[in-house]
């Protein structure tokens, strides 16, 4: 057999750890045995990888249940050592959260200035007292939702009209502040990556479009598995017009997605027909209670949101549609109308779509944003 060169042996052994990783992530509590079996690994092998993550603290030991027998020494993901922090701007909160994507301590995003450069320097000063409340040595790194055109590679902020920014340097300037790893995401693809990341039954998709509806509209397209980014703007679907006729979208077009069914275009249609101003919490509660007109509202969403799908079917031809987002709130209501209009309207090839409803996360911009540590932790290593 050929001799392995010592480079090539370090990647073995880093592929095999990541890979008991992964498994541990998803299925924990495992046995070595279970491990062994898993992974076609030899027993010795895994031995020696859960021997080494045991050492460098990635993995802790607990005793299971015995059938008999001695009881089995069980291995699960050393949560209490191996923290994340999520930055979420749109809900303005930080988060530290544990490696299976649950939110152990939250608390709100506050800035007294509105630039860009100063609003930076202020969330240096939240996050640096964040980690000295905790062992830094048990932090991991940071991940940062932005609403936003952001280049992920050199941690800009390229334009974010949310938040006033441009050609901000989020990464470099908080890793020299702080001294982690900073990784920073446009909001929709940290969404669908934290649905991708944390959702079982998403793990294993190749294809599947992740619709963020909310207080904008944005697709995340994930294709053999991999984020489809264009050339930065892949997946602005809110800007997508259903109808030249309709009101005018901040973008400059007229009877886009987003100038149709942003929630607050749904919330001032509401008020329109009312006279009633709510909040969307309110509106969420007037559709579970029967509300004529909110049902009128939901169904209109829906029937709008639903065109849009059938646009993204026949262009994509997606196994699967994930829609999430404040509006997924109103639940199987939006969902039933989705899939009616798709059926109606779609190519014969595209009416069998699966559409489903995002994940039933707390948090889930923040959620989204500890994935971007989680998944760059957790990706299975390439030999270059």
């Amino acid at each position: 057999m050929k001799e392995l060169k010592k480079g090539s042996l370090k990647f073995v052994q880093r592929y095999n750890q990541t890979l008991i990783l992964r498994l541990i992530r998803q299925r924990s509590p495992l046995s070595r045995y279970e491990l062994a079996k898993l992974t076609k690994l030899s027993p010795t092998t895994v031995g020696n990888a859960v021997d080494e993550l045991l050492a460098i603290g990635l993995l802790r030991e607990t005793e299971g249940a015995s059938s008999g027998g001695r009881k089995p020494r069980l291995l699960e993901l050393n949560a209490k050592g191996n923290l994340v922090i999520a930055v979420g701007f749109m809900g303005r909160q930080i988060a530290l959260c544990n490696l299976q994507g649950q939110i152990l301590e939250q608390q709100p995003l506050v800035f007294q200035s509105q630039d860009g450069p100063q609003m930076l320097e202020e969330l240096s000063q939240q996050l640096k007292s964040l980690i000295d409340s905790h062992q830094r040595e048990n932090i991991l790194g940071i991940g940062i939702s932005v609403p936003g055109l952001v280049d992920p590679s050199g941690g800009l902020v390229l334009l974010s009209t949310y938040l006033g920014w441009e050609s901000l340097p989020l990464t470099p300037r908080l890793e020299e502040d702080l001294g982690l790893p900073v990784m920073v995401e446009n909001d929709g693809i940290a969404l669908a990556l934290g649905e991708k990341t944390f959702r079982e039954a998403l793990e294993k998709e190749e294809n599947f479009v992740y619709i963020h509806a909310g207080y904008g509209i944005g697709a995340t397209v994930v294709l053999g598995g991999e984020i489809q980014r264009g050339e930065g703007l892949a997946g602005e679907i809110g800007h997508m017009t259903i109808d030249w006729q309709g009101p005018q979208c901040s973008c400059g077009s007229r009877g886009c997605l987003e100038a149709l069914i942003a929630i607050p275009r749904l919330l001032a249609k509401y008020q329109q027909s009312t006279g009633k101003a709510l909040t969307f919490a309110q509106f969420k509660e007037k559709v579970a209670g029967g509300d004529e007109k909110a049902l009128e509202i939901v169904d209109f969403a829906g029937g709008v949101l639903g065109v849009g799908l059938v646009n993204v079917c026949n262009l994509l031809n997606p196994q699967l549609i994930v829609v999430g987002g404040e509006l997924s709130l109103l639940g199987e209501l939006l969902r039933q109308k989705l899939c009616q209009v798709i059926s109606l309207n779609g190519l014969p090839g595209t009416k069998d779509v699966q559409v489903q409803l995002a994940g039933p996360h707390s948090g889930g911009e923040l959620v989204g944003a500890a994935s971007l540590v989680v998944e760059k932790m957790f990706a299975l290593p390439v030999m270059s």
